[in-house]
């Protein structure tokens, strides 16, 4: 059964005025809803939390509209270029500096929310200039269907924006950006570099900007198959190689040419992804005029290979330049040509130049090093790793070798360690010149494992708690202290340890042997001179000539059989003396030590009673002395060679 409509007066309480008649089941525009409770959610435009008090003044009519008839937006779903092609998003198109874009029409779809009548207003912004000009109109549109705006956009001959601004007298929205970008165009392809060179004063040979320009342009004028024009922003190319030049005999150089807008190129890279910046000729000061004019030359600059090849066959396969954005570059100085194998499958390496030097100061040299870039150094045939956050290089082939014995320099490459199985001490090779000792492995009595122990030195503070190696024993520092060790109750003597490794092969016995004695007029000679080496040891004693003596009793004739065999049964004794040779010389005071490898003292070289420091510039000082013999020092495991007086 359908409502009765009923018909009422409103009338003012005060006056009695009849202010409106309201069907009360249709329209109740004056009718005010109230209702204080908050709404819990959103819906149909009325917001979570909304109440409707008596002043609010809400009429009833407002309300069933908002729910009946929701707002709904309007949306831009496209735009299109000026080919005609739509974008959905911000685009850039990049068009040939001192080109012109003609006229064409900026059409975009609208999807019409459930207001009729939309105002359309198309921004035209000039980015060279600030200027902008607004294109606006007002148009009756149907609700919740498409609509397809068109304006015409005029010539375009600079740096250009588009944007169109659309409202419905509620809300605005905002069309993606089209951007139009006047720029320099690039070049990439092959030249003949012989045309590019010239040599100067100081013998180098490089690219003359005057030639450069005008073989380059020519290339552009007459539009040669050798070169291709890019018109795209500053970004790194890859794959970059002329397609099909038809080449049948000629050998050309890869090159490309940029405007000095963009930043330099950080590295270029052959097909394998190695690095061949510095196989490439590069100036940076050409006069290239892209349309043909002189108004419209600009400043280029062009990386020329200094490598041919066919490109009919491609053997290049392409190359990819890299650009260091934002950032001043320089001319490339390191090695490297492109290559066709690609890999070094003998030593995992790609095949670039720049890894292998010849010298280790040449890593130096190496501009633009990345992190993990490895090296091989010819002049220590090993290899380096370059460590981009200390800016350092480290060797990589590191091994670690065993044996009884002290290193031979022959053993190992730079950087490898070395542990003599026999002592404990720990070895390091340097550059491959020398094993530098660096310490004992050792275990003290608190059963701590120590590394590198040095030798005591006069003068220096120890902390509690350091260890030191001193008189053949170790000792611990009880507490801060400058005493030697021995002396006095700072230190404590600590008996190290070391793990007996395997048997050896047989090493070659040390030898002994007095070379000679020379005598000298001049007392700041005396010195003595190991003429072998550490196995074999040929000393030369150099001693000051004394005075004259009286002539003394004829002698008999030495016994040279008797001699000799002394002499044998000498050396015998001293092949027992395995790594107990002196290698090193130390001087404290009026006395010279000599020690092995190990850091032990084996026997010292000591002049009494002169009082006379015995080194100066490395030599013996003055030493009024006319005899040498040995001396064994009570409860020590050497002997003193004393200088002493004839008196």
């Amino acid at each position: 059964m359908a409502l009765e409509k009923a018909r009422v007066q409103l009338l003012n309480p005060d006056t009695g005025a009849v202010i409106t008649e309201v069907d009360i089941l249709t329209t109740g525009s004056c009718v005010s809803y109230v209702n204080e409770n908050a709404t819990v959610s959103d819906f149909r435009g009325i917001p979570a939390g909304t109440t409707f008090k008596e002043g609010d003044n809400i009429s009833v009519s407002d309300i069933l509209d908002k729910i009946l008839y929701p707002y709904e937006e309007m949306e831009i779903e496209s735009v299109s270029n000026a080919e005609g092609k739509s974008v959905s998003s911000d685009t850039i198109y990049y068009q040939e500096k001192f080109k012109t874009i003609p006229s064409f029409t900026f059409s975009s779809k609208v999807k019409v929310g459930n207001i009729d009548t939309l105002t359309f207003t198309l921004k035209r912004y000039n980015n060279k200039t600030g200027d902008v000009k607004d294109y606006t109109s007002t148009i009756k549109v149907t609700a919740g269907y498409e609509y397809l705006y068109t304006q015409e956009v005029k010539d375009i001959s600079d740096d250009t924006s588009l944007q169109l601004v659309v409202t419905d007298g509620t809300t605005n929205i905002v069309s993606p950006t089209v951007e139009f970008k006047f720029i320099y165009p690039m070049y990439v392809g092959y030249c003949d570099t012989n045309l590019l060179l010239a040599t100067y004063e100081d013998t180098r040979i490089a690219i003359d900007p005057h030639k450069a320009s005008e073989y380059f342009n020519n290339l552009i004028a007459t539009g040669s198959i050798l070169i291709d024009k890019r018109i795209i922003p500053e970004q790194d190319l890859h794959n970059i190689i002329i397609n099909d030049p038809l080449i049948t005999q000629n050998r050309y150089y890869p090159f490309i040419l940029y405007p000095n807008e963009w930043s330099k190129i950080i590295n270029i890279l052959d097909c394998n992804d190695d690095i061949i910046t510095g196989s490439f000729h590069y100036n940076n000061e050409l006069s290239i005029k892209p349309d043909n004019t002189d108004v419209h030359a600009s400043q280029y600059t062009v990386y020329a290979c200094k490598e041919s090849y066919n490109p009919q066959l491609t053997a290049v396969g392409y190359i990819t330049f890299q650009f260091e954005y934002g950032k001043p570059s320089i001319d490339y100085k390191g090695k490297g040509v492109p290559n066709l194998t690609g890999f070094n499958l003998l030593n995992n390496l790609p095949l670039d130049l720049r890894l292998e030097v010849e010298k280790y100061s040449d890593l130096e040299e190496i501009e633009y090093k990345y992190d993990g870039m490895v090296v091989f150094v010819d002049e220590y045939s090993s290899y380096y790793r370059y460590d981009q956050k200390h800016d350092l290089w480290f060797s990589t082939n590191q091994e670690m070798l065993f044996g009884n014995t002290v290193p031979p320099l022959e053993l190992g490459k730079d950087g490898d360690t070395y542990i003599n199985l026999s002592s404990g001490h720990i070895y390091q090779k340097y550059k491959n010149i020398r094993w530098e000792d660096k310490g004992v492995i050792t275990v003290n009595l608190s059963g701590d494992i120590l590394l590198s122990i040095d030798v005591w030195q006069r003068g220096r503070l120890y902390k509690v708690g350091e260890y030191v190696y001193w008189n053949g024993k170790y000792w611990k520092a009880l507490v801060d202290t400058t005493s030697e060790p021995g002396t006095d109750n700072t230190w404590v003597e600590t008996k190290p340890t070391v793990t007996q490794g395997p048997q050896g092969e047989p090493g070659e016995a040390a030898t002994v042997e007095i070379a000679d004695v020379l005598v000298t007029d001049k007392d700041s000679d005396a010195n003595v001179i190991n003429l072998g080496d550490k196995f074999h040891a040929r000393l030369r004693f150099i001693i000051p000539k004394g005075e004259k003596g009286a002539k003394g009793d004829k002698g008999d004739s030495a016994d040279i059989i008797q001699f000799q065999k002394e002499i044998k049964e000498l050396q015998e004794k001293v092949v027992e003396l395995n790594n107990k040779i002196p290698t090193v010389a130390t001087a404290d005071g009026n006395t010279l030590y000599f020690k092995n490898d190990n850091n032990q003292i084996l026997m010292k070289v000591s002049i009494s009673g002169l009082g006379i420091p015995i080194m100066e510039n490395g030599k013996l000082n003055h030493i009024d002395s006319k005899s040498v013999y040995l001396e064994k020092v009570e409860n020590e495991r050497y002997y003193d060679i004393k200088f002493m007086d004839n008196k």
